[in-house]
């Protein structure tokens, strides 16, 4: 993919967000700023802003970490536009010509798509852009391999009877060929704080990959923190993974993820 169409989308997802921060307007709470509501919808006027960090390593064998930025911009009751904007770097162990090489993979990827709620408790987004990523193998051949290429994602929230909390996440990148998806399930077991502003929740979450490099099989346990006032967010996944390579098939080992987000 020709770099100048990516830098483009940067630009618009960039380019397209509101001046102004607050909350969702599909949220439950009251908006911060009545004279930022619209009359006639009921929805505010200006986007969310949502940064995101995330730190996940399966011992031995791959390490991701990322930061990003997502906002949306409600359109109605229903649709809304949205952007994100990560950066991104991956270390692991692959094989070529039988021996292991270790490889690094820095990241940039920019995305807008369109978000649209089924119902109080349902949504799904879907977004297209590109992605911007050098794989670097140390002692292997090629040292360098351009990984440039399209970039999918799409996510889908719903809350179910008996209050858990649903989530499924599917990326597909085209430059490298690598498919990830994860489904994970929580539910609140314990408010605690001030007002019972603070909720913990437990649960259960699976991810698979499938790469031109490596592919990786994981599920384990999930303990969420969430604070209402700031609209924060903590994630504590742990659990074992699968991982396999080349001739490297049964490699199972422990794997750890913590990641962060707040809302404005």
């Amino acid at each position: 993919m020709p770099r100048s169409w990516v830098m483009w989308c940067c630009l618009a997802s960039l380019v397209c967000v509101s001046p102004g921060v607050t909350r969702s307007a599909f949220g439950d709470e009251e908006p911060r700023d009545r004279a930022m509501v619209d009359d006639k919808t009921g929805l505010e006027r200006r986007a969310i802003f949502e940064p995101f960090a995330v730190f996940d390593t399966l011992v031995g064998n791959s390490t991701y970490s990322a930061t990003w930025l997502r906002w949306e911009q409600p359109l109605s009751n229903r649709w809304s536009v949205q952007g994100q904007l990560k950066v991104s770097f991956l270390t692991f162990r692959t094989e070529q010509d039988h021996k292991t090489v270790h490889a690094e993979a820095p990241a940039v990827t920019p995305l807008l798509g369109l978000g649209y709620r089924f119902g109080p408790d349902t949504t799904l987004a879907v977004f297209g852009g590109g992605q911007v990523k050098e794989t670097r193998f140390f002692g292997g051949r090629p040292s360098r391999r351009n990984d440039d290429g399209a970039a999918t994602e799409m996510h889908f929230d719903s809350t179910l009877p008996a209050s858990i909390d649903l989530s499924v996440v599917y990326i597909y990148t085209s430059g490298d060929h690598t498919s990830w998806g994860q489904i994970s399930a929580t539910r609140e077991v314990l408010a605690f704080g001030a007002d019972q502003r603070g909720a913990l929740a437990l649960g259960v979450a699976a991810s698979g990959v499938r790469g031109r490099d490596f592919d990786e099989e994981r599920a384990g346990v999930v303990v969420d923190l969430t604070h209402t006032p700031t609209d924060g967010n903590i994630t504590l996944g742990v659990g074992l993974g699968h991982f396999s390579t080349g001739r490297i098939r049964d490699n199972i080992a422990p794997y750890v993820s913590v990641s962060a987000n707040i809302r404005f």
